[in-house]
This record gives structure tokens, C-alpha cells and sequence, in this order.
């Protein structure tokens, strides 16, 4: 039986990566249909989207490649428009590309913020370890950082742009010497734009495991399907 799953981004769509991640490990017989939460809005709306000096950040990408920072409290509605419309559709589950914890309704269908499954599998892994946190954003650094110290985990949180890995993989580099000088046990890259080819170069550099937060929610996303 065919079943229909959406995928709400943070930007515009098509966003080819991100179905194409999640369909490596889905059944052939998953329809996707992506959503971005920016999808129709003008370049001044979006530009009015920036982040305040007290907002916390999101990065996400446009459909021509360009990377653009949003504010996380305002970018809630936009996206719940996105959760409403695909729900109405008849997709279900709904998959929330993003590891922002955000507050959303999620009406008759399953929601699935990757915030949650990221935090679960981690503290089920390496509960109290010290954590190699990699964040797209410098703005980033400290409310992620925080997150996962209130989940219990001592962190060492550096940055590095998914969007930047191709041109500047110096940025990655440096994250992974932080990492090695913060004596970390185990890495996470908390954003949905880290690959596992990412994932596999801070493996190489710290000499620890490290887990993609895509990845880990196809699979999971896979078992309720």
C-alpha cells in the first residue's frame, strides 16, 4: 500500500536533498511530497525573517542554493501553515526538517520533530557523555549547547555550515580539533543539512562516533511506515 509522507523545510522547495535523504532509506512505495515554509513569500518578507540580537537563529537554504538565516519564534507560524496544508493533502506522518525544538500542533496526523528523536537516541546511547556538539551557526552555538547541557551532557559546541562543507572544509577542520581538545566521547551534528559524508569526515578527525540527525530520523521515520 502506497503511503503518502511530507516533509515540511525551513526554505523553499523542491529541496532535492532532503527528499533524496530520506528515500535512501525509505520503501520505493513512500510517496514524499516536500513542503518549504518560505515557498511564495517575497525577498522582503523573507529578508523580514532575519533574526533580531536576541532571537535565536535557524539556517536554512533557498531553492537557488543561497543560504539564509530566520528567526526560530517567527518562523513557527509559517511552518505550522506548512504542517496544516500537507495534512489537509492527506500526508501522514509529517516530517518536520529541522532539529529547532519548536512548539506545533500537530492535528490529526503524526508529527515528527526530529528535536526529540535526536535528544532520545542520544541520551539512550551515551547518557552523561561528553558531547561534541556541530552547529551550522555561530548564533547557534550557545542555545544548542544549552539544550543538550540540560539533557544532562557536558558539551563542547563548535560550528560549521553544512551549506559551506564542499568550498570551506576548513570550518569542519577546526570544529573537529575543538572537539579532539574538549576530549569529547561522542559527536552529533545537530541540523538536518549534515550528511553522512559530514558525519563520516568528524568520525576521521576525532576518533569517535558521531551521529547525523537525518539520518537517524529516516530510519525512525522507516519504522513507523
Amino acid at each position: 500500500m502506497q503511503r503518502n509522507v511530507g516533509i515540511v523545510t525551513l526554505g523553499q522547495s523542491p529541496r532535492r536533498d532532503a527528499v533524496a535523504a530520506m528515500q535512501e532509506v525509505w520503501s520505493d512505495e513512500i510517496h514524499v511530497c516536500d513542503r518549504g515554509a518560505l515557498d511564495g513569500l517575497s525577498e522582503e518578507r523573507i529578508a523580514d525573517l532575519k533574526p533580531e540580537a536576541n532571537e535565536t537563529a535557524l539556517v536554512t537554504q533557498l531553492r537557488d542554493g543561497r543560504s539564509v538565516l530566520l528567526s526560530r519564534a517567527r518562523m513557527e507560524g509559517l511552518i505550522q501553515e506548512s504542517v496544516n496544508e500537507l495534512a489537509e493533502e492527506k500526508y501522514d506522518p509529517i516530517v518536520i526538517y529541522c532539529t529547532g525544538p519548536f512548539d506545533l500542533d500537530p492535528g490529526p496526523v503524526t508529527l515528527v520533530q526530529p528535536r526529540s528523536i535526536l535528544t532520545a537516541l542520544v541520551r539512550a546511547l551515551v547518557p552523561g557523555a561528553r558531547l561534541g556538539v556541530l552547529v551550522p551557526e555561530d548564533s547557534q552555538r550557545a542555545a544548542l549547547g544549552d539544550l543538550w547541557e540540560n539533557e544532562g551532557f557536558a558539551v563542547t559546541a563548535a560550528v560549521a555550515s553544512p551549506y559551506e562543507f564542499a568550498d570551506e572544509p576548513e570550518h569542519f577542520a577546526r570544529a573537529a580539533d575543538q572537539f579532539a581538545a574538549g576530549s569529547v566521547q561522542f559527536c552529533v551534528l545537530d541540523c538536518m543539512g549534515y550528511t553522512e559524508s559530514m558525519r563520516e569526515f568528524i568520525v576521521e578527525h576525532v576518533g569517535v562516533p558521531a551521529i547525523v540527525a537525518r539520518t537517524a530520523v529516516a530510519h525512525t521515520v522507516a519504522t513507523i511506515l
